[in-house]
């Protein structure tokens, strides 16, 4: 499952679309903009930091919460 929380306006409107069911469907949720609303991300969540770097090139890093 894919959401982008830039658009967001509140955590409350993230459990208002069934927060709670995507999170307990048993499958990988991904989120842009997770750091909006760290409140509800479950703990022992895997975050990532995406960059572009000077010469164009991306990079990964598995960063804490």
């Amino acid at each position: 499952f894919h959401f982008d929380f830039y658009r967001m306006d509140s955590a409350a409107e993230v459990l208002n679309i069934g927060w709670d069911d995507y999170l307990d469907a048993g499958g990988v949720v991904i989120i842009e903009w997770a750091d909006k609303f760290p409140e509800i991300i479950p703990a022992g969540a895997h975050w990532f930091e995406f960059k572009t770097l000077v010469d164009g090139a991306r990079s990964v890093e598995k960063r804490q919460a």
